[in-house]
């Protein structure tokens, strides 16, 4: 027993944290907190530091809440710097279980904002609500303490407009919250109310140079009032976004004055639907592009690839493009998305075709082959084909990516 205590002394806190770095369940590493004071203080940046926060029932309610006030003490709430939390209505709104009761979610989420107000150390933020449709939610988005957020991902559906319900704006633009000075990547999915300002613009919010001075990277999935999604052309005038999510299309784009040339990667639904008449009538619109997907062929035949493709070609910078795992001949425009009825064929690109890719494109390096859209048939393989230095492509399996993650860089750690 001496023996044990004293080997257990001598070993180095950087032997030990790389042990406990290894531990990969956090109810584990919860347990180590209790063996000793250097423990302890070892053990809780890997138990708080990155927290992933949900529901997946109502009889968790007590233990969430708990949380939430331990993540309230400083001791604790200075460690985290990553947090993805989902507010899931379905499982604490008395209503929803009961109709005859009144909605609960407010309570819900002033306790969320009462812990999310004390991280002042947050650099990643991926905020998805799912509590029950109502103005006023959230409002203490306006005072996070955090200065230091890089990274903001923000998912709700309070404001979207419903018959019958005044569309009354926000009542200050989430933009302008004091947080967001630092954030370089932002996810949107949500109301235009959140964004807009009393004029009812984005536009003149972003005319106010300390409002995301320092964004380059934007997902973009906002509603108007009428329920229209736009292509975000504010943004894109506004700041040097150089990496795009956008689902659908960016409708009469080509036929107004060009916006986009910051652009290094574009990721969209189905992106050669529209990008072929813009590069073809603005040769140097895009012509900053390194990364582009998704593109869904209608053919297998390698003839009708290649003469699909061939429009990328003025696109000299041109290193990475996304292919689809499937051939589709069903896709149609629904206003400003784009979507695919239920019938596509399986598509492998041959070693040929993609040998005859790289020729026709010469600066083209990496082919990333993935299931889009997941939703419909769910796939967590992809494959990456990469061209080496003597111009001969390999292949070799990866995780799947959504389009987020892409837009964001993870393809290029590879």
């Amino acid at each position: 027993m001496e023996h044990t205590r004293s080997t257990y002394q001598r070993l180095p806190v950087e032997l030990w944290i790389h042990v406990v770095g290894h531990i990969s369940e956090k109810r584990d590493v919860a347990k180590l907190c209790l063996v000793s004071t250097l423990l302890n203080s070892i053990s809780l940046p890997f138990l708080y530091q990155n927290l992933n926060i949900s529901m997946q029932n109502g009889r968790e309610w007590d233990r969430q809440l708990s949380l939430f006030r331990t993540l309230q003490i400083p001791r604790y709430s200075n460690i985290v710097t990553t947090l993805e939390i989902t507010l899931s209505g379905g499982y604490v709104c008395a209503k929803i279980l009961d109709r005859d009761k009144s909605c609960t979610c407010e309570v819900y989420d002033r306790e969320v904002g009462n812990f999310l107000s004390a991280l002042r150390n947050l650099r990643s933020l991926y905020f998805r609500c799912r509590l029950c449709r109502a103005n006023g939610r959230h409002s203490y988005l306006d005072t996070l303490q955090t200065r230091q957020l890089r990274v903001f991902r923000f998912s709700c559906s309070c404001l979207t407009s419903q018959i019958g319900e005044s569309n009354e704006p926000n009542p200050t633009s989430l933009l302008n919250a004091p947080f967001m000075q630092a954030v370089t990547s932002m996810a949107l999915a949500c109301s235009n109310r959140w964004l807009i300002d009393d004029t009812g613009t984005i536009s003149s919010v972003l005319r106010n140079p300390d409002v995301l001075p320092s964004l380059n990277t934007l997902g973009y999935i906002v509603s108007s009032d009428s329920g229209i999604f736009r292509f975000p052309n504010e943004f894109l005038a506004a700041r040097p976004i150089q990496r795009l999510y956008y689902p659908g299309p960016p409708l009469l784009s080509y036929e107004t004055p060009p916006t986009q040339q910051t652009l290094e990667c574009l990721m969209t639904n189905d992106v050669m639907q529209w990008l072929s008449p813009i590069v073809t009538k603005y040769p140097d619109l895009y012509a900053n592009l390194r990364c582009l997907g998704t593109i869904t062929l209608l053919s297998s035949k390698e003839e009708n690839i290649l003469h699909a493709l061939e429009p990328l070609s003025v696109l000299k910078l041109l290193h990475t493009i996304e292919l689809n795992q499937f051939i589709s001949g069903n896709t149609k425009n629904t206003g400003d998305i784009w979507s695919w009825e239920n019938k596509f064929e399986p598509f492998e690109p041959s070693d040929s075709l993609v040998q005859r890719l790289g020729q026709q494109n010469d600066s083209l390096r990496r082919i990333y082959h993935v299931h889009r859209p997941y939703w419909d048939v769910q796939r967590t393989d992809a494959t990456l084909w990469e061209r080496n230095h003597d111009d001969m492509w390999t292949r070799r399996a990866i995780p799947f990516m959504d389009h987020w993650e892409v837009v964001n860089g993870a393809l290029d750690s590879l």
